[in-house]
């Protein structure tokens, strides 16, 4: 190195030093480091600061089903549920929310080239715990069955009147708030359903309202695991109206739920009118759960039919059994569901008998 070189060096060092001197060692450190940063587990992997936070969540349902078709082939198979990764958290000091989710598993509406699919995937601008903006692709607010995740029903699988007369994600803006005791939700939506993208003008629109007495806790997670045993109750009402080229749905949800000592009893009626060019048709909808909790087990019972004016009607008994590990977060389910007049293979099935056997974990 030559003569220039290290004094330049010497130099640079000087000027370095005196900066580093003259400046207070507190301020390197908070520059290093944000604030109050807490790394741990809190219902999933969560990072977080007095900014920010970020939860990081995984969920696996894996298990067994047979079906016992009467009018076709029958069923076994090993299976995969559901095997999801899941994002979320805030910003700018709980002023934005986001939720990313995604599922590995095949089958799901929308899915991409590899088989899994998007399912939430919105940001939230909150004003206060009674006033937020969501945007982006989430549950349109209709009814509280069609509201919960997979891991927080009952039984094993939603209603057939759930699976038929109510929408399920798609992509638009809701304005929706509550609290402890009551809540409200009002949306617009593409109305294409799951990571489709809208081709016309045609919206969805559709809302929610609801009322918790007493210490009823979430409405959307079905079964009473509370510690109080107290008496409590939920009313709910929702609607949506939808129109695209094919056909205009009008459609109201009435929902009512009651808990006390492990006891928990779940209702919904929905009314469904649909009209297009050739026909019109008024559908009626009925879902009727019963669970009773014993701590670490459960026995439970759903009751679900869609009245037609010119179809058969569906129908469905299921009966299930529950050992919880740890609420509805780990737990093994065996359920046994009885279906009358079921699509299959494009035509009426009758008498279908349907085995579920599921773990259930979560992180």
């Amino acid at each position: 190195m030559n003569k220039t070189a290290l004094q330049l060096l010497a130099a640079t060092s000087l000027i370095i030093g005196s900066e580093a001197i003259a400046m207070p060692e507190t301020n390197l450190l908070a520059d290093a480091q944000p604030s109050n940063v807490s790394v741990g587990y809190d219902n999933g992997f969560r990072i977080a600061n007095d900014k920010a936070s970020l939860t990081l969540n995984a969920q696996i349902q894996a298990g067994a089903s047979y079906i016992d078709v009467d009018q076709g082939d029958n069923d076994f198979n090993f299976d995969i549920f559901s095997a999801r990764l899941e994002a979320s958290g805030d910003a700018i000091g709980g002023k934005v929310s986001y939720m990313l989710e995604y599922d590995f598993v095949d089958g799901q509406q929308g899915s991409d080239e590899d088989g899994g699919a998007l399912l939430d995937a919105w940001a939230q601008i909150n004003f206060s715990d009674h006033a937020k903006l969501r945007i982006g692709q989430t549950r349109a607010p209709y009814s509280r069955q069609q509201l919960a995740e997979g891991y927080q029903l009952l039984t094993t699988k939603r209603s057939v009147v759930t699976e038929i007369l109510a929408p399920r994600r798609d992509r638009g803006v809701m304005f929706h708030g509550d609290s402890s005791k009551a809540g409200y939700a009002l949306g617009v939506f593409n109305g294409e359903g799951q990571n489709e993208i809208a081709d016309d003008t045609d919206l969805l629109v559709s809302g929610q309202v609801w009322l918790n007495l007493g210490d009823y806790g979430s409405r959307i997670e079905e079964s009473d695991l509370r510690e109080s045993g107290q008496l409590a109750g939920t009313i709910g009402l929702g609607a949506f109206y939808a129109e695209n080229e094919d056909q205009e749905i009008t459609s109201v949800n009435l929902d009512a739920g009651l808990r006390v000592n492990g006891l928990s009893l779940n209702s919904e009626v929905h009314w469904q009118s649909r009209e297009n060019d050739l026909f019109e048709e008024d559908v009626v909808g009925v879902l009727a759960q019963l669970g009773y909790n014993l701590g670490a087990f459960e026995l439970g019972y759903q009751f679900s039919t869609i009245g037609r004016d010119e179809l058969e009607d569906p129908r469905e008994h299921t009966i299930v059994g529950t050992h919880y590990l740890n609420g509805h977060w780990s737990k093994l389910q065996l359920g046994v569901t009885f279906a009358d007049n079921t699509v299959v293979d494009g035509g009426s099935s009758e008498d279908d008998i349907r085995v579920d056997f599921i773990f259930t974990q979560r992180l």
